[in-house]
């Protein structure tokens, strides 16, 4: 048991690294939507969301800063592990 904990300690994987890198993506995906979302006026969700202003473009920067943040935080944590 001791020797499995080693070797799994030793691979340099970090879960806490893999969680930063998806919530980065996912965090930088939905900025990403609230940025662009003025181009594409089809999608159903513009219905219910209205039409996009600067707040729309605020908080889709926030969250692209925020996700960048997350997946540099991710890196330099597997590094460390």
């Amino acid at each position: 048991m001791t020797e499995k904990s080693s070797t799994s300690r030793g691979s340099g994987f970090s879960l806490r690294a893999l969680i930063d890198y998806i919530m980065g993506g996912i965090i930088g995906l939905l900025g990403l939507f609230f940025l662009i979302r003025g181009q594409f006026p089809a999608l159903p969700m513009n219905k219910y969301l209205g039409e996009p202003d600067a707040t729309d473009w605020l908080f889709g920067g926030l969250c692209i800063a925020y996700a960048i943040w997350r997946v540099v935080r991710g890196r330099r944590k597997s590094k460390d592990a």
